[in-house]
């Protein structure tokens, strides 16, 4: 049974769904202009929005689009599904419908993606940084992070304290690439970390860092890989896949190319998909993006 911390609500389902998404047919996401990753904006017939990660899968039915209702304005800018619905209730008993709506969809430009990370209970609201952006928050073990997105410029490098609640003292940037990372320090513990990318695919997975939060103290090999997210003598796993187990998708991926091309042969390697079940369809998308290489005939 899934814990569930009264002062964090709902973030069982945030360990393994880390933003709020759109599952979309691969036949609509190409005549949409829709890319695997990229957000995508839902507008409902009432004015409401919902904003999310698109998710391209063959288990879509192509016309419709499925959402997830777990995300509130808690931990999401604009996650409420709900938003979309219009105010229609049963005649007899009242009940609002809250499963089916009709809505438009299309890209949502962004200039650049991030991800903040601050020690818990630090006071910050994303909208002081970026009123009009995206953003989805994810409590961790020993902070809080958020996705972030938008289509206006920002100065990283002037306006980092504002992200990160205070001056940086360890800085690096990549103009040119769109890149930025800065952290800030304070008597030796890591308090904000800052990282800036054109692509959201960019971005590195957290759980490294987050244990960073938890140190009373970063050692030196710490504090020297802050910026690349990483120990250096640790794999990149890439995005969490499977939460039960800690499987990345980079880890996934590196197991199809060796020739598990089946959920269970994944299952077998790395165990994922083999407890909760919640990324098995993540597995079946990952096997479609990644086939695995075909064996050589022997004559």
């Amino acid at each position: 049974m899934a814990h569930h911390d009264p002062d964090r609500p709902g973030t069982e389902l945030l360990a393994h769904r880390q933003e709020p998404f759109i599952e979309v047919h691969p036949n609509d996401a190409e005549a949409l202009t829709l890319a695997e990753g990229e957000l995508g904006r839902l507008t409902g017939r009432n004015g409401g929005e919902y904003v999310g990660r698109i998710r391209v899968t063959p288990d879509q039915r192509p016309g419709e689009v499925f959402v997830p209702i777990h995300w509130n304005r808690q931990f999401a800018s604009r996650g409420t599904a709900t938003d979309l619905m219009m105010a229609v209730t049963d005649p007899v008993s009242g009940q609002p419908e809250g499963k089916h709506g009709v809505a438009s969809l299309q890209p949502l430009p962004s200039r650049w993606h991030a991800r903040v990370m601050r020690r818990p209970a630090s006071g910050w609201q994303p909208e002081l940084a970026s009123p009009s952006g995206y953003w989805a928050r994810q409590p961790l073990s020993h902070s809080e992070s958020w996705w972030l997105a938008g289509n206006q410029p920002v100065d990283w490098e002037r306006e980092a304290d504002v992200w990160l609640g205070g001056a940086a003292q360890v800085v690096m940037g990549d103009v040119a690439c769109g890149r930025f990372r800065a952290a800030r320090i304070v008597d030796g513990q890591l308090q904000a970390i800052l990282l800036v990318a054109s692509s959201a695919s960019e971005l590195p997975d957290l759980a490294w860092l987050d244990q960073c939060f938890g140190a009373e103290c970063l050692s030196p090999e710490q504090r020297q890989c802050l910026l690349a997210a990483r120990a250096v003598d640790s794999e990149d796993t890439g995005a969490l896949v499977c939460s039960c187990f800690q499987v990345g998708e980079k880890q996934i991926a590196k197991a199809i190319q060796a020739g598990e091309g089946s959920v269970e042969a994944l299952g077998q390697a790395l165990k994922c998909g083999t407890n909760c079940g919640s990324c098995i369809p993540e597995l079946r998308g990952l096997l479609s993006q990644h086939p695995a290489p075909e064996a050589a005939e022997v004559s």
